[in-house]
């Protein structure tokens, strides 16, 4: 079977017959030599992390306790944030007076109590031959409230602030491991209390269990007995 077409040759239309094969032929060969699409190389997925802790530090305030982590006669306010803490003294004319930062703790800070009770400072007795009553050494006494921070690495931290003689503060800790066995998503220590009498605390780990650490020493750096039920 051959078809008539128009062919335009040497500047006139010719008439020429033309099979069906020679048609399809044509075609083929045009379509062969379309150009093809440049190659584009697949797409490189970008690395992806996940932030878990902020690249500046929040200056959100969580707690404000007041507690006396350096001795009885000053009476120091403690601001807990998410990871710092800034000791601060109330002055007699009601005004907060900036003492120390510490912000070295390497976790984020869950829970906050202080630990200790006020206990009264007797004065010796005055003589009318002694004028002058006896002084305590504050440099080397405990105060009479420390500071009791449970941190998400797990662990319970004892804090009070030692002051020096230019002025400032040295930081005294002593850290226990909180809960070796449990699990990040429990977050052990979230949720802590402190006996009245500072005998013992007792945090809460996951919904139903409820650890409580007995001290063994009295005497800084404290030892402490777990016990979960």
């Amino acid at each position: 079977m051959a078809l008539q077409t128009g062919v335009f040759e040497n500047g006139q239309w010719v008439t020429r017959r033309v099979s069906i094969q020679d048609i399809l032929q044509q075609n083929s060969q045009r379509d062969s030599h379309q150009e093809q699409p440049p190659f584009k190389p697949p797409m490189e997925q970008p690395v992806v992390g996940l932030l878990s802790r902020t690249v500046l530090q929040s200056p959100v305030v969580n707690w404000i306790i007041p507690a006396r982590v350096r001795n009885r006669e000053k009476n120091d306010v403690v601001f807990i944030g998410e990871d710092f803490i800034q000791l601060k003294e109330v002055l007699p004319n009601a005004h907060l007076e900036h003492v120390s930062t510490k912000a070295d703790f390497g976790s984020r800070i869950r829970s906050a109590r202080v630990f200790g009770e006020p206990r009264k400072f007797i004065h010796p007795p005055m003589t009318e031959k002694a004028q002058i009553p006896l002084e305590m050494d504050w440099d080397e006494a405990v105060p009479p409230q420390i500071l009791v921070l449970t941190l998400e690495s797990q662990e319970l931290l004892f804090l009070f602030a030692r002051p020096k003689p230019d002025g400032s503060v040295e930081w005294k800790e002593s850290c226990i491991p909180l809960s070796p066995d449990a699990s990040l998503l429990e977050q052990p220590g979230k949720h802590l209390a402190v006996d009245p009498r500072s005998r013992a605390l007792a945090s809460l780990k996951g919904f139903h269990c409820i650890t409580t650490s007995a001290i063994r020493s009295c005497s800084f750096p404290y030892s402490m007995a777990h016990h979960s039920f």
